[in-house]
């Protein structure tokens, strides 16, 4: 099987894999960014008002 007909099998219209940069993947920026959630994030971002050392 090759790739387009395996991607038209699953209803792809484009290969989710084909970028290797997440900074010009348009599907990651679209799905993932917005989607994906670490539950240690708030403590690894922590306040940009008043910024302090992450990793202590």
């Amino acid at each position: 099987m090759k790739v387009q007909q395996f991607l038209e099998h699953h209803g792809l219209q484009e290969n989710p894999f084909a970028e290797e940069d997440a900074q010009s993947d348009h599907i990651f920026q679209r799905f993932c960014l917005s989607a994906t959630h670490h539950p240690a994030w708030n403590k690894i971002y922590g306040n940009p008002e008043h910024p302090s050392t992450s990793v202590k």
